[in-house]
């Protein structure tokens, strides 16, 4: 196969590792930020806030290499704008179409929040997967809204507990960054952050409308998509996640069949996250082919409490392919479009002179 075609290129970075200086603390940090909560909503028969507890740690993905209290500082923030983005999940579930508009607008404010403070990546991946996981349900009562509300806010605690240990051995044995100043323009952060705002609402809306039964996926893979910096970028990251999912497909298909209650379906997800958390730098496309079944126990560990089991595993994986290809295409266009918009108001500018 000739890999030289600018289509057929990023094929070749199927084979390819990548240097990565990231410490193993750091995955096992992450791995008991996710799992801890989890295990403790297990314990006291509360599986619904674990899981929100769980999303909460995730936070601990925004940490950044710089000083220790700048790091605590950031992992503060974030812990914030889950906690707002989540709450506003909450409200918005049941809602129809007001619900896709606003996870559009949360994902754009998102995104420039993360964009300004230079946390690209993650970017603003994990603070809208909370709000769109919420959203996409029944609307809660509201003493379950505060319960599980409190539990993401507990396991955005546990990740800044557990980062400021981590911060401080880490920081023994290895030199941390100076905080960098913004080199991007104010004005074309938040038309970006728009732009993918819209693009994610779009991915809601189509699969809304094909009646798609977890919309968020396509969702996610439209936000994960444009993160790239360019089309080129863009594409290379479809053809990561679409070959990644398609192989997390299949690792997910014997732990859909073996696992059987939260606990089990709780030990999957740390060591799956540990996984992701080691290859992410060195292969985006192996890091993906874990978070896709981490995702499935995600979203599906509450039915074990019940069912003793996943019902139609199979089913469950299509959709889950479904939604990635759907989301992948919106993900590519709107890149295309965003780096239209950038030529454009580069053409513009000789003549506004």
């Amino acid at each position: 196969m000739d890999t030289r075609s600018p289509l057929l290129a990023p094929l070749a970075t199927l084979r390819t590792l990548q240097p990565s200086d990231r410490p193993p603390e750091l995955a096992l940090t992450c791995s008991l930020c996710a799992g801890l909560p989890l295990l403790a909503g297990i314990h006291f028969g509360q599986v619904g806030a674990g899981l929100a507890g769980s999303l909460g740690g995730m936070v601990l993905l925004y940490l950044p290499r710089t000083p220790l209290l700048h790091r605590l500082r950031i992992v503060a923030l974030f812990s914030l704008a889950m906690i707002a983005c989540y709450a506003a999940g909450l409200w918005l579930a049941g809602r129809g179409w007001l619900a896709v508009a606003g996870i559009g607008v949360l994902t754009a404010l998102a995104a420039t929040l993360c964009r300004l403070l230079q946390r690209s990546p993650p970017g603003s991946l994990f603070l809208v997967m909370p709000a769109a996981i919420a959203a996409a349900g029944p609307p809660p009562p509201p003493v379950t809204a505060l319960n599980d509300l409190a539990a993401l806010t507990t396991g955005c605690l546990v990740a800044l507990v557990l980062g400021t240990i981590y911060s401080i051995h880490i920081g023994r044995r290895r030199p941390r960054l100076p905080v960098q100043k913004l080199a991007e323009a104010v004005p074309t952060i938040m038309r970006e952050a728009a732009l993918l705002g819209a693009s994610v609402a779009l991915a809601l809306t189509l699969a809304t409308i094909l009646g798609l039964p977890r919309p968020y996926w396509a969702a996610i893979s439209t936000l994960t998509v444009m993160q790239g910096a360019s089309v080129a970028q863009a594409w290379q990251r479809k053809i990561h996640r679409v070959t990644g999912t398609l192989l997390g497909l299949a690792i997910a298909v014997p732990l859909l069949l073996l696992i059987a209650t939260p606990l089990q379906a709780a030990l999957a997800i740390m060591a799956l996250l540990f996984a992701v958390e080691v290859l992410v730098v060195r292969h985006y496309a192996l890091a993906v082919a874990f978070i896709t079944p981490m995702a499935i126990l995600l979203a599906e560990t509450v039915s074990l409490t019940t069912t003793g089991g996943i019902a139609d595993p199979a089913g469950l994986l299509l959709v889950r392919g479904v939604d990635t290809l759907l989301g992948a295409a919106i993900g590519v266009i709107g890149m295309a479009a965003q780096v239209a918009l950038a030529r454009g108001r580069e053409t513009a500018r000789p003549l506004d002179r």
